[in-house]
């Protein structure tokens, strides 16, 4: 048995969920390092391309994932953490704004 990271498991998670990769970008891994791990995960068998030329989860991929997330009692580990980065700082409230005069 092969032991499978942390991020793989989210990787392959984004890739059965169809989601983008910025979970993954936001744990620290630059493009090529996903591409790279997306490389081995094909070599190792967790995923495959179908008939369309788009990359699914094997059966070993899968059974990994929920295997992850059966053996993970964390509750900390499967809550969606806030993205802080799309936040904008409050505005001061001594700041006043006037609209533009709309003609």
């Amino acid at each position: 048995m092969i032991i499978i990271k942390k991020k793989d498991i989210i990787l392959l998670k984004c890739i059965k969920q169809k989601n983008s990769f910025a979970i993954v970008k936001s744990l620290g891994m630059t493009y090529s390092q996903i591409a790279m791990s997306i490389q081995k995960l094909l070599e190792d068998g967790y995923l495959e391309y179908d008939d369309d030329d788009t990359i699914i989860l094997t059966e070993l991929g899968s059974n990994s994932v929920n295997d992850y997330d059966k053996n993970s009692d964390d509750r900390e580990q499967k809550w969606i953490h806030p993205q802080y980065s799309k936040y904008s700082a409050p505005l001061d409230p001594s700041i006043i704004i006037i609209p533009k005069r709309l003609k």
